[in-house]
């Protein structure tokens, strides 16, 4: 029984390669495209307008709230580390894209007109030294 349903799956295979082979290609043919002429346009001259010179205004600058802290974990050294700087540049695009680029005085990207601080730190694939960074994090930075 299984030897003829061997036989009977290989001789449809090989029907439907032969098959698939006889195809002709068929090409449509083509149409020379239908190139028309340009049709000139008279000139008309109009009045030339000098531009009127406006005061410059300064714009008002706003106060920056205060700064916004973000902690990333991550493995950044060892077997794993390329996924971890992966993870890094992504976020770090993700922040350039929501502040459309404007950064402050110190490099930091202004979201909602905070200022947002990125601190990465390293668990070396360790979930217990995570824990402890995550603690580190909150506690001590402030994040």
């Amino acid at each position: 029984m299984k030897k003829s349903l061997v036989l009977v799956v290989s001789i449809f295979m090989v029907l439907s390669l032969v098959l698939s082979a006889c195809v002709q290609k068929v090409e449509e043919p083509t149409q020379a495209p239908v190139v028309e002429e340009p049709v000139e346009e008279p000139v008309v001259e109009e009045p030339v307008e000098e531009p009127i010179e406006e005061p410059e205004v300064e714009e008002p600058v706003e106060e920056l709230g205060p700064v916004l802290k973000i902690g990333q974990i991550g493995q950044m050294s060892g077997l794993m580390a390329l996924y971890g700087l992966q993870q890094q540049r992504g976020f770090e695009m993700g922040l350039k894209y929501m502040s459309e680029g404007k950064t402050d005085e110190q490099g930091r990207y202004i979201i909602a007109n905070r200022p947002v601080e990125v601190i990465v730190k390293d668990d070396e694939g360790n979930a217990e030294k995570a824990v402890a960074l995550a603690l580190e994090l909150i506690e001590k930075d402030g994040v």
